[in-house]
């Protein structure tokens, strides 16, 4: 069997298994897998919605399903699609290429191949650097850029994360892991928030019981991809953009704060100190540097803002986008 049809084949059965998923979730996510290149097919979903089209990208250990529920305040007026980056749930793996040139080079392989000429990009975490890429090499592509805690420096984000001490993470038990459900309970517990159950689906595997026995993608994906990760030049940037960034506090990083002990407390919040630190000096980089760059900061949120503070990130992205359209008019 040729090497064509072997990726053509793979890509048919996945597609069925991605369709199953979407019907037992009922996440209306019109999921599919789209090929990039000649070993990588791409997971896309489609949650539909009339207007220009608004691409989510997900962040770090994340499928594009995390913005599930999120998707559909925007369908009213925006076509809503999202891509999840190669090596995560139903998207292939590849061997090494993870840089962020070639992640930027799959969401533009994308664009291309669902013909849209020109989007807004819409991007949680890491995928700043991608989608800042996308929008540095074709800007014609781009009408809006909006960054959801992403517009940040993370070249030396590995470094850090190996040197600090974090706080004992809440005990997980063997029932935390018995099905998904009980999962995202731990995480309510752990983290102070869930993630739509069809993001779990997407990232995880589990047995005939239900239990969670591993993840979907490649293991080493994350790792790989910071490893490749070129640093964004924001201050390049010519298409309008929205960066909202939170301000770390000890209850938006450690939700499970109450519960630590003096010493993991002291560890917390020496976290969060190096954390906000960081965070005021990329506030202050994007609003100086970026022409026609607009700011919005929220004291007290999660990484996951758009789960955790849904409500106030919808309203700034409603507010910031329909004065893109107003001046268009």
């Amino acid at each position: 069997m040729n090497r064509f049809l072997t990726v053509f084949l793979f890509v048919l059965t996945m597609q069925a298994a991605i369709a199953a998923t979407a019907q037992v979730d009922g996440s209306d996510c019109g999921a599919r897998l789209v090929t990039v290149s000649e070993d990588v097919a791409l997971e896309v979903l489609d949650w539909g919605g009339d207007g220009p089209a608004m691409v989510l990208l997900p962040g770090m250990g994340n499928t594009a399903h995390i913005f599930a529920d999120f998707a559909h305040q925007f369908t009213d007026r925006y076509h809503v699609l999202g891509i999840t980056r190669r090596g995560f749930g139903a998207s292939s793996a590849s061997e090494n290429e993870y840089g962020t040139e070639v992640l930027a080079a799959d969401i533009l392989a994308i664009l291309d191949r669902l013909e849209l000429e020109s989007v807004i990009l819409v991007g949680h975490s890491i995928a700043g650097e991608a989608m800042t890429a996308v929008a540095l090499a074709h800007p014609d592509r781009i009408s809006a850029l909006v960054y959801l805690d992403a517009a940040h420096d993370r070249s030396d984000l590995d470094i850090l994360n190996a040197q600090l001490e974090r706080p004992t993470p809440v005990a997980f038990t063997p029932a935390d892991g018995s099905s998904l459900r009980r999962f995202n309970c731990y995480l309510a517990r752990a983290r102070g928030w869930r993630v739509p159950l069809c993001e779990l689906r997407a990232l995880y595997r589990t047995d005939d019981t239900g239990a969670v026995v591993g993840i979907n993608g490649d293991p080493a994906a994350a790792e790989k991809i910071q490893a490749g990760l070129v640093p964004a030049a924001y201050e390049k940037l010519e298409a309008p953009a929205l960066a909202i960034f939170v301000r770390p506090t000890l209850q938006g990083m450690f939700p499970a704060y109450r519960g630590f002990d003096e010493a993991d407390l002291q560890k917390a919040n020496h976290c969060v100190a190096i954390y906000a630190e960081r965070a005021a000096r990329d506030i202050e980089r994007f609003q100086t540097g970026v022409r026609g760059g607009e700011v919005v900061v929220l004291d007290g949120a999660n990484h996951h803002l758009f789960l955790t503070h849904e409500g106030d990130v919808v309203r700034e992205m409603r507010r910031f986008l329909a004065g893109l359209d107003a001046g268009n008019e």
